[in-house]
Parts: structure tokens; C-alpha cells; sequence
């Protein structure tokens, strides 16, 4: 039944677009199937139903038709609409959105609610197959600075909680924090313990770059404003780093790797990379900098003192 109606529609609306249609609308109508009525078994045993079209019909029509939010909209006379849904008080509207929405006359967006629903458009699915497979790399740097955020919060939460003493130590904390102080940067000095980065980084969940050979093969990695910065790697004639989104064995700092070069201690992170992250890096010995702050000539500079030693 599903099949026939995609094939009765695929003209107007395309076959890919035909068997999504198909495969949502009779569950959306008539998630019971009332609408449905036995015709046949054939020979290989395979079972044919039909449609009551009358029922069917005010089926779709009536969650259109009593949807306080088409109302709405309906009286508004303008291009868009943003309201109150209540999903539990109205599933008449919440029928109506998506049936509007998979026939391409409306879009719209869910915020919040008990289950909100999010809509994603794959105008690629090869290289979403790709991503999944592992044979290309993907990274998207609202999500990884929004977990950067949220580890950090976390981290200063922890901090006052446990590692507070008293109330004074606690109120110079908070002022700290609200003055624009790193308030997890320790004071005391930390005594520097060289480790080679090579046997620090795991390598089972860093990206290899080993498939590639120029710096301009890196560029989808990046976003458009960092291209600039992987031309001016490339005139300093600076090989192109050995992993990109590099993990550090027992350690969360590794989130902030953009690039590295582990066999020269050698590490370039994200922009946002707190001083903390910085010196926990320099304190093993590794070369550390902030994307928009590369020292072109020291990084050479690393290279050719790693090749040599």
C-alpha cells in the first residue's frame, strides 16, 4: 500500500521525497489503522490491503481543521508565526504541523516541550556514510566549545566545593571569578615532568594524516577564516601535522588539540584554550599554541630541533 502511493505521487513530488511522504502520512492519519480494510492474500502469501478513502480522508482533514496553531495562523495573515504549543492540551496541532510540514507548506521549529523534535537535512548522505565509517574526519567546533564550557563550569563547581577550606577562601573564590581571574590556575608552582607526546597520545581516537599530503587537503577540516593560517603553515614550509583532533591518554586536556605533531612535542589548540590547559601542556615539555597566535618561525623552529636531536 505504501509503495503504491509513493508511485502515485512521485511525479509531483520526486520518489525520494514520494516514499517519505508515504511512510509518514498513514502513520500520522490513522496510527491505528482504522482506515485499513483486508482485500487479499496471493499466492507467495503476501497480504494487499485498501484504503477506506472516506474515512481516510476526514482523518487528515480533522487535526487541520480543529488546530488551535493552524487557526492561529490562519488569522495572523503573515509569512510566520511563533506561539505557545502545548503538545499534551493540543496533539490536534502537533498532527496538523506535521502533516503540513511533509507536504512542503509549512516548516517550523520545536523548542523545548516534552519531545521536541529536531529536523536534519542530509544533503550529502555519502559523506554522513563516510563520517560514520570512519574513512573521513568531522568535527564541529560549536559542539566541542560548548563542552569545553560545561567541562570548565563543572571544574570551577568542584573546585569551590571540595577544595575550599573557608568562608574566606571561598569569598576571595568568588571574587576572583567575577573579577575575570582564571580561578582554576594553581598557584603554587608545579614541577615540570618531561614526557614524550608520542607515548602520551592515544592513537585509537586521534585522527591520522597520514592519507594526506598537503596542507590545502586539510582545509575542509577547517573553517574559512583558519584557511589563511594553513597558508601561511604552508610558506613556512611546516610539514602538515601527524593527527588532527588529538587524544591524550588519561587526560581531558587533549579536547582542545586542533593539530599535532607528537613526534615533536609539538601541539596547536583551539582559540579558547584556557592559560590553565596551556601550561599543563608546557609543563611536559610540549610545545603549545593558540591558533591565532602561532609563532611561525618557533614552530619551524621545533621541527628542525626534534629532527636533529
Amino acid at each position: 500500500m505504501i509503495d503504491d502511493f509513493a508511485k502515485l505521487i512521485r511525479e509531483k513530488y520526486g520518489m525520494a521525497k514520494a516514499r517519505i511522504i508515504a511512510n509518514s502520512l498513514f502513520d500520522l492519519v490513522d496510527p491505528y489503522n482504522r482506515c485499513v480494510k483486508h482485500r487479499n492474500v496471493d499466492s507467495s502469501g503476501k497480504t494487499f490491503y485498501a484504503l477506506a478513502n472516506g474515512n481516510f480522508q476526514e482523518f487528515m482533514r480533522r487535526p487541520i481543521i480543529k488546530s488551535n496553531i493552524v487557526h492561529y495562523i490562519s488569522q495572523q495573515g503573515s509569512s510566520s508565526y511563533t506561539g505557545y504549543l502545548s503538545l499534551m492540551l493540543d496533539s490536534n496541532s502537533n498532527t496538523a504541523l506535521k502533516l503540513l510540514s511533509i507536504f512542503d507548506y509549512i516548516t517550523y521549529e520545536v523548542e523545548g516541550g516534552e519531545e521536541p523534535e529536531i529536523f536534519i537535512r542530509l544533503n550529502d548522505p555519502d559523506k554522513v556514510r563516510n563520517i560514520v565509517m570512519g574513512n573521513m574526519f568531522y568535527s564541529n567546533s560549536y559542539v566541542t566549545k560548548a563542552k569545553q564550557k560545561h567541562d570548565r563550569d563543572v571544574a570551577v563547581l568542584l573546585k569551590f566545593f571540595n577544595e575550599l577550606e573557608n568562608d574566606e577562601e571561598r569569598w576571595d573564590y568568588i571574587e576572583d571569578y567575577f573579577l575575570g581571574h582564571d580561578v582554576l590556575i594553581d598557584m603554587e608552582p608545579v614541577a615540570r615532568k618531561t614526557v614524550k607526546m608520542s607515548k602520551s597520545v592515544d592513537k585509537e581516537h586521534s585522527y591520522p594524516t597520514n592519507m594526506y599530503k598537503e596542507w590545502d587537503d586539510l582545509k575542509s577540516f577547517f573553517d574559512d577564516s583558519e584557511h589563511p593560517i594553513l597558508q601561511k603553515m604552508n610558506e613556512f614550509e611546516i610539514p602538515i601535522p601527524e593527527y588532527l583532533e588529538t587524544t591524550i591518554k588519561k587526560s581531558d586536556e587533549g579536547r582542545d588539540i586542533l593539530m599535532s605533531w607528537p613526534s615533536k612535542d609539538t601541539l596547536i589548540c583551539q582559540q579558547d584554550t584556557s592559560n590553565r590547559t596551556l601550561e599543563y601542556f608546557g609543563r611536559k615539555g610540549w610545545h603549545a599554541y593558540r591558533i591565532y597566535e602561532i609563532d611561525y618561525e618557533n614552530i619551524k623552529a621545533d621541527m628542525v630541533k626534534v629532527s636533529l636531536d
